[in-house]
């Protein structure tokens, strides 16, 4: 069973990766990170990214990490890290720390001959006093896009007027020798508004704003598509607010074949700590010639299951905003949890939840959430989900995180494991969960039994953090499966480096 590298969020500034090991991707353990940075940017930033590795293998490793440039840029000689069986490390400015550069940007490579995780973060360091993030998706070699495949980035939001809104880059990695990659940009009813045809003799890393790609360059919901004519590439869009100059990264996804079924955890309208009001925001992409119907179905919430339904024309982008409230289904405050998405067609869908000012005030600080697939997207319980490097504090400048667990159509119940650096179980606690039940809570149980083991604060886990783990859980077909999502944001680079497994027992019925 293909399971899926995802995440989902309802807290900002940056996300962490979920990975398990798929047989059909051990043959080639090979991963791509675009967007890594050390370099200034405009109005005073500095944008460093730190990268995580975990090796999820049966033995030590050699992991190989290379970096493509932006075009007429001399690579760099690739680097090799050594991975302990289980163990994961963190690379701290990873271009100056791997290769030595500054002022650049460009796409990380990596590739073992065991299975291994990969995530990284980007984000603005110039203010002392916290950080603005962006999470970085690894791809792995099965979702590299190759010549006659496309790929989609649905959300893209590009505006002139830098006292509001959104503006929005077009990131590309061109990964193998000659390839060439059609680069086009769609408004919601499906126009095409700007088309770039980027080629290259060698590897390389592009990137254009909106502004360049198209004449008219006001576009509040749009849409990337990737057509790759030659060779291999992967690309992403980053949509930043003009605001408060925080962002988040929409990768570029195929998009299926046949009927899609969805699912996009971590919804939410509701108030938080620290005067934070969350809202999600989700947008829907009919990729097919003709119009379809889509139901959206809420679960997990007090109020029980509700559905709504949307018709799209053919190649039409849909944003519904604030999709628990009056544009959709119409909750109250106070509420969170998943929707399930179902179309006859293949079908796109995303989700961007924001912590939006209650007062009123502009600018917002996002994340976004990619949906899966409901029926195939999930781990078994013979492959357990891996969350590496998380990092969470209860200092200030710091991150508070949560734990969100989504039962499936059955259920689910298993055990979320802590372990340290090195890959050592430091702490247990075990889950169970009824049909589309939704939880989200504190992880404190984690953290007194960390007390309570008295674990070195400088190698493992700190007693005074919390941690952030989102997970789905789905029995289907009498299988117990769950698929893991994580949040943990940081803003300290001392922070130590630790991984999360969760096991689901075999033969609970």
């Amino acid at each position: 069973m293909r399971a899926a590298n995802r995440l989902l969020s309802l807290a900002i500034l940056g996300m962490i990766l979920m990975t398990d090991v798929p047989a059909a991707e051990a043959a080639e353990n090979r991963r791509v990170v675009p967007g890594l940075a050390n370099t200034y940017g405009a109005n005073g930033t500095r944008f460093e990214t730190n990268v995580w590795i975990t090796n999820l293998g049966s033995s030590t490793t050699q992991i190989e990490l290379g970096f493509i440039p932006f075009s007429g840029t001399t690579a760099p000689t690739a680097q090799v890290r050594i991975v302990g069986r289980g163990e994961t490390i963190r690379l701290n400015n990873a271009l100056l720390e791997l290769f030595g550069l500054d002022g650049t940007a460009g796409t990380l490579t990596a590739r073992a001959d065991q299975p291994f995780d990969l995530r990284a973060v980007t984000a603005n360091v110039a203010n002392p006093s916290g950080t603005y993030g962006l999470s970085l998706e690894s791809v792995n070699s099965q979702n590299i896009l190759t010549a006659g495949q496309a790929g989609h980035a649905i959300w893209l939001s590009h505006g002139t007027d830098l006292s509001r809104g959104s503006r929005t880059n077009v990131t590309l990695a061109l990964l193998a020798p000659n390839s060439q990659v059609t680069v086009s940009v769609y408004e919601t009813s499906g126009v095409l508004r700007g088309l770039q045809v980027i080629s290259s003799e060698t590897p390389t890393t592009w990137q254009a704003s909106t502004s360049q790609l198209v004449n008219d360059s006001e576009i509040p919901i749009g849409r990337v598509k990737f057509a790759i004519t030659a060779g291999e590439a992967t690309g992403y869009t980053s949509v930043v607010d003009n605001v408060t100059g925080d962002g988040f990264v929409a990768q570029s996804e195929r998009a299926g074949t046949g009927a899609a079924d969805l699912l996009l955890n971590g919804v939410a309208r509701t108030p938080g700590a620290s005067n934070t009001r969350f809202v999600s925001d989700v947008r829907l992409l009919n990729p097919n010639e003709t119009q379809q119907t889509v139901t959206i179905e809420a679960l997990g919430f007090a109020a029980g299951p509700r559905t709504i339904s949307r018709t799209l024309a053919p190649n039409a982008l849909l944003e519904i905003v604030d999709v628990l409230g009056p544009n959709g289904f119409d909750l109250p405050d106070g509420v969170a949890g998943a929707l399930r998405v179902r179309a006859p067609l293949p079908l796109l869908a995303a989700g961007r939840t924001r912590n939006v000012d209650p007062s009123g005030s502009p600018g917002t600080f996002s994340t976004f959430q990619r949906a899966v697939a409901y029926e195939t997207g999930f781990v078994t319980p013979a492959q357990p989900a891996t969350l590496t490097g998380l990092n969470q504090t209860s200092n200030v400048p710091g991150f508070r995180s949560n734990v969100a667990l989504f039962g499936g159509n059955r259920g689910a119940a298993g055990t979320l494991r802590l372990a340290d650096r090195f890959g050592t179980e430091i702490a247990t606690t075990p889950f169970n969960l009824q049909a589309s039940q939704w939880l989200q809570q504190r992880i404190t149980g984690l953290k007194e039994k960390l007390k309570q083991r008295r674990i070195n604060r400088a190698d493992r886990f700190k007693t005074d953090q919390v941690v952030r783990v989102i997970l789905q859980a789905l029995q289907l077909r009498g299988i117990r499966r769950i698929q893991v999502r994580i949040d943990a944001m940081n803003a300290n680079a001392a922070v130590p480096q630790v991984a999360i497994q969760v096991v689901i027992p075999d033969g609970r019925n």
